[in-house]
């Protein structure tokens, strides 16, 4: 009996050293497990976050702001507090819906997750400076699909009055000539431009929004619109082009620039001699940034003096009213 007691507490003092020589390899395992877990968990909320992030976007583009800022902030506040990129885009939202203190909460924590500097504008949005190229090319990719019908009312179609009275004011034209539309948005101009110009032209677009580029065989499936499309800025453009055109024509496709005069004058150098020059813009009292549709609008009388100024000789000069969709001044030019 003795002999078994020892044997018995021998076993015991056996079992209890080896749990201890073990202890480790089973915290150890514990440990990785638990850190299994984690690592399974964040992955599961970076998914979350990822997929939050594209819906929130999905919707910025799709101008349900609502719903994009609840994606965002789910994202700032419970999913990666302080996420740069959630921030940014609530920087986005803000501007678009003229709450300019917000943007620049947001945009000043989304830090150099602003790549393209949003926040520097926002600071200066009321000091009339030009937008800066990629603030223009985001905010025209987002509200791409509204130039559906921004120049159409009941009773004025401004792409078919601005073709018509350049057609009316044309005087002579080589048998083959060049077109170049700034700002070809959707398409809208080009379209009665293929129309309603006589034969024998080619015609180029510049268009800085990929989203518009996209939209213009979906708005106009029966026709290709464009020889060349080229995807740039209008300002870079004008600046860089070396080819001259027969006529350059816009559909308010340099509302980016506060102050028109180097736009001009660099328009005035790619025209050919005795080539026209026709566009139109939005036309207000004073040139003013709409803080709605972050395009500037125009004074007409300046406009005339600009172009003056320039060396266009203004043939057509007319304002027109698009009922609740504001007013617009059509200028065809010649050199």
């Amino acid at each position: 009996m003795i002999k078994n007691l020892f044997l018995s507490l021998g076993n015991a003092t056996k079992s209890f050293f080896s749990g201890l020589i073990n202890m480790p390899a089973c915290i150890m395992t514990q440990i990785a497990k638990i850190k299994k877990e984690f690592d399974f968990l964040h992955y599961r909320l970076k998914n979350i976050t990822t997929s939050n992030m594209d819906l929130g976007i999905y919707h910025v583009y799709n101008r349900n702001y609502g719903d994009a800022i609840f994606r965002f902030k789910l994202i700032d506040k419970f999913l990666d507090p302080n996420n740069k990129e959630a921030n940014y885009w609530l920087g986005w939202i803000y501007l678009l819906k003229a709450n300019y203190k917000q943007s620049i909460i947001h945009l000043t924590k989304a830090g150099d997750g602003d790549q393209i500097n949003l926040l520097s504008f926002v600071k200066s949005v009321d000091s009339n400076l030009p937008i800066p190229n990629a603030v223009h090319q985001i905010h025209r990719d987002i509200m791409a699909d509204l130039f559906i019908d921004k120049f159409v009312s009941d009773t004025i179609n401004l792409p078919k009055q601005l073709v018509l009275e350049l057609s009316a004011a044309i005087s002579k034209l080589p048998e083959e000539y060049t077109i170049l539309e700034l700002g070809s948005n959707i398409g809208l101009l080009g379209y009665e431009i293929n129309k309603r110009m006589q034969d024998k032209f080619t015609l180029t677009s510049v268009e800085i929004s990929n989203s518009m580029i996209q939209l213009q065989p979906i708005c106009f499936p029966e026709q290709k619109l464009y020889d060349e499309i080229v995807h740039t800025p209008v300002n870079s453009f004008l600046e860089e082009s070396k080819q001259k055109y027969d006529i350059i024509f816009s559909m308010y496709g340099f509302s980016f620039e506060a102050d028109l005069q180097k736009i001009f004058d660099n328009v005035f150098l790619l025209l050919q001699t005795s080539g026209y020059f026709a566009f139109a813009v939005r036309s207000t009292a004073n040139d003013t940034l709409s803080n709605q549709t972050l395009e500037f609008s125009y004074n007409h009388k300046q406009l005339e003096e600009q172009l003056t100024k320039s060396g266009f000789q203004i043939l057509v000069t007319k304002e027109f009213s698009l009922e609740i969709k504001n007013n617009y001044s059509i200028f065809v030019c010649i050199k």
